[in-house]
């Protein structure tokens, strides 16, 4: 059991997860349900679906009702948890591939018992940037919306900050041909993207 982070920190950051208006993509909730296989899984689920959204960790956390987000405590302890002979870290650290950085929390939350599994997010190739990219300029376009940089990094959860980010994004997908400019004579901070097969092709190497 890792124990390196402060426990008032721990208890904001359940707070926050708890705040969340629904179980996201990166995060999920549970009671006491700690199958090792399944713990496992999520790891994985959980890891990917930080890195697509551009999170730097997902969470997995037990104690915590899914219904309504309330804390309810647990019964679940890692450090008790046994796959045969092995400690439940131990076996998902050998089992797991590609491997992952995780680590378990233990700590009070408003008088409960929660456990807080934190998943790294796994690396993510430059193909399934362009493809997450690709996909969401085709909802957009099938919506009747336009995808801009702004869409972008909503739909990645790329930080404000990190327009540069989803500005390669973009050029990466326009140059793999996927995406193509809606209009080329747009200045760079109002253009839109379409996806291929709805409008010209632009020449490679635009600049986004």
């Amino acid at each position: 059991m890792t124990s390196d982070r402060p426990a008032d920190y721990l208890v904001s950051l359940v707070h926050e997860l708890c705040a969340l208006p629904r179980e996201t993509e990166w995060v999920e909730f549970k009671q006491n349900d700690a199958e090792p296989q399944t713990v496992g899984e999520y790891l994985s689920a959980l890891a990917n679906s930080a890195a697509l959204v551009g999170k730097a960790f997902a969470y997995l956390v037990w104690g915590v009702r899914d219904a309504d987000h309330a804390v309810v405590g647990t019964s679940f302890d890692p450090r008790a948890g046994r796959v045969g002979n092995e400690e439940l870290e131990s076996w998902l650290l050998r089992l797991l591939e590609p491997k992952l950085d995780f680590r378990f929390f233990s700590v009070n939350v408003d008088g409960h018992r929660v456990v807080l599994l934190q998943i790294a997010r796994a690396a993510r190739h430059r193909a399934d940037r362009v493809r997450a990219c690709y996909l969401h300029a085709c909802l957009r376009y099938v919506t009747r919306q336009a995808m801009t940089n702004a869409s972008l990094r909503q739909r990645l959860g790329i930080d404000d900050k990190n327009i540069a980010s989803a500005s390669r994004i973009l050029g990466e997908a326009v140059d793999a041909g996927l995406i193509v400019i809606a209009d080329p004579a747009a200045g760079t901070r109002i253009r839109s993207y379409l996806p291929f097969w709805a409008g010209p092709r632009q020449a490679v190497g635009e600049v986004v």
